[in-house]
């Protein structure tokens, strides 16, 4: 359960004051055997003043939005790791970063012998 509150604590990511993100779902859990995950994807943002702001997956842009106090985005996302997603100025200036994790499920193990067997 510790490990539990480090991986939420690493994917809400941290922001500049005034600044509110939220980043639904944070992680994809992929089935057994998969090598990516996919997920659609939602980001609110608001912020208490109208500022111009730009949202980035690693350093690509996806959106802009003009001076405004909120905004919202959508999207199809897949991968086989981790993504950074930042907000930022259109110039560059990151205010919020947060990753979006892909976790993997491993296979049950079963044994074949019973653990009492002398065999």
């Amino acid at each position: 359960m510790r490990s539990l509150g480090l991986l939420i604590l690493l994917i809400t990511g941290t922001a500049q004051a005034g600044l509110d993100v939220t980043l639904n779902p944070h992680w994809c859990v992929a089935a057994a055997g998969a090598s990516s995950c996919k997920a659609e994807l939602s980001l609110d943002w608001q912020q208490t003043q109208a500022t111009p702001l730009c949202l980035y997956r690693e350093d690509k842009p996806l959106t802009c939005w003009p001076a405004q106090e909120k905004g919202q985005w959508q999207g199809q996302v897949e991968a086989s790791g981790s993504i950074l997603f930042w907000l930022g100025t259109p110039e560059g200036e990151r205010l919020w970063e947060g990753q979006w994790q892909v976790l993997f499920t491993q296979p049950l193990r079963r044994r074949n012998r019973m653990p009492w067997s002398i065999h």
